[in-house]
């Protein structure tokens, strides 16, 4: 998890001061331990925090929204035609 954080901060969706780190404006933790502690107490902001981390980085599209990538790889396997040899 301290990669995401790290990740998280490099994209600027996560934003560190000093020791602290704050995320959409809201102080979080101090000290990267205790940041992933807090992501581990907190799945929805993490999952979103993923997602945001995603998009920056152009693995993800702005409107997708969760649960897109599954629905996108399903569709993908009902439309991929199957050999019989």
């Amino acid at each position: 998890m301290g990669e995401l954080v790290e990740m998280g901060v490099d994209t600027g969706v996560l934003e560190k001061r000093g020791s602290w780190y704050s995320y959409q404006d809201e102080t979080i933790a101090q000290g990267q331990a205790n940041v992933k502690d807090w992501l581990s107490e907190n799945p929805e902001e993490k999952d979103e925090i993923e997602r945001q981390i995603k998009v920056e980085l152009g693995m993800l599209g702005p409107e997708n929204e969760p649960g897109d990538e599954e629905e996108a790889e399903s569709e993908e396997d009902e439309e991929a035609p199957v050999s019989a040899e």
